[in-house]
C-alpha cells in the first residue's frame, strides 16, 4: 500500500486540507504510488462532493495534501506535478528519538507537503456560482429518493434564472444540461468540486429523466447506496445510485457522461436484473 489508509482532515492557513501520507517505497513502485495517488484524489474529490459538512461554511477552500517523510525522487515528483500538485512549505520538523535529544541533539525529520487546491464554483463562473448558491439556500437534506421531486424541481427554477434556458425531464434536457456543466468546468483547468445539495440536485435531475423514459421506475428510501430502481417492460429492475454519476461527470468529464449513463441503465433494465 503506497498510501496510508484514511484521510486527516485539518484547517490550515483558512483551507480545510485533506490529507494522506506517502510511505516510503522502492524506486521501481513508484508507478503504484502514482496511481495510488490519483485513485485517492478522485476519493477525495468524491468525499467533498457527497459530504455536506467539509464545505461548511460555503466560503471555505479546499484540497488534498500528500505528506512523505523521505525525499521523493525527481521522476515521482515529475509525476505528482503531472497530477496537478505543487511542492509546498517543504520543512523539517524536530523529532525526538531517543533519550539523548535531551541534551538538545534531536534529529531534524524530513517533510514534504504536496498540495492539490480545488475549484469552487465562485473561481469559475458567476453563473455556475449563483446556481449553486440558489440550490444551496433552498435545498430540502435527507434521503434522496424522499426529496428527489423537490429538488428536480428546484434545480429547473434556478437553471431558468440564471443560465436562462428551461431543463426538460428527457434526453435533450439531460444533454443540455451536462453540455454546460462540462464548458464551465472547462473555463478554466483544474478540478472542481460542487456543494453536494447541487450535486444532489442534479442527481435528482438525472433520476427525474430516466423516470421519464422508464415510468415504472422508482425511488426507494430503504436503499440509501442505490435508491432509484428502474423497471423495465420485462418487469426486471436495475438499481442506482446518480450521485455517484454526477460525480463521475464532475471528476472524469465526457468519460462519464450522464446521457450515456441514462440510456445504459435503461437498456440495462429491458434485459436483465442487475446493480450498477
Amino acid at each position: 500500500m503506497p498510501l496510508k489508509p484514511g484521510t486527516l482532515l485539518a484547517v490550515s492557513e483558512g483551507a480545510l486540507e485533506l490529507t494522506a501520507e506517502i510511505l516510503p517505497a522502492e524506486r521501481e513502485a513508484e508507478a503504484a504510488l502514482v496511481t495510488a495517488v490519483r485513485g485517492r484524489l478522485v476519493e477525495h474529490q468524491e468525499e467533498i462532493m457527497t459530504e455536506p459538512a467539509l464545505l461548511d461554511p460555503d466560503s471555505i477552500n479546499v484540497c488534498s495534501v500528500f505528506l512523505s517523510r523521505v525525499e521523493l525522487p525527481s521522476g515521482l515528483r515529475r509525476a505528482l506535478e503531472s497530477l496537478g500538485l505543487s511542492e509546498a512549505n517543504t520543512r523539517g520538523t524536530d523529532e525526538e528519538h531517543s533519550i539523548f535529544s535531551r541534551l538538545g541533539r534531536g534529529r531534524r525529520a524530513h517533510l514534504e507537503r504536496w498540495r492539490l487546491p480545488y475549484q469552487r464554483a465562485r473561481d469559475l463562473s458567476p453563473r455556475l456560482a449563483a446556481l449553486e448558491g440558489a440550490v444551496l439556500s433552498e435545498a430540502s437534506e435527507g434521503p434522496l429518493a424522499v426529496h428527489a421531486e423537490g429538488l428536480a424541481e428546484l434545480l429547473a427554477h434556478a437553471w431558468a434564472e440564471h443560465f436562462r434556458t428551461r431543463l426538460t425531464a428527457d434526453r435533450a434536457g439531460l444533454a443540455g444540461l451536462e453540455e454546460t456543466l462540462l464548458k464551465e468546468r472547462a473555463i478554466k483547468p483544474g478540478r472542481l468540486v460542487l456543494q453536494p445539495a447541487l450535486v444532489r440536485a442534479l442527481a435528482a435531475f438525472a433520476g427525474q429523466t430516466i423516470q421519464a423514459i422508464a415510468p415504472e421506475s422508482t425511488w426507494d428510501d430503504d436503499d440509501e447506496d442505490t435508491p432509484l430502481h428502474i423497471r423495465g417492460p420485462s418487469g426486471l429492475t436495475v438499481v442506482s445510485d446518480p450521485v455517484s454519476r454526477v460525480t463521475d461527470l464532475l471528476i472524469r468529464g465526457r468519460q462519464a457522461l450522464l446521457t450515456d449513463y441514462a440510456e445504459a441503465i435503461v437498456r440495462q433494465s429491458l434485459t436483465r436484473a442487475a446493480r450498477t
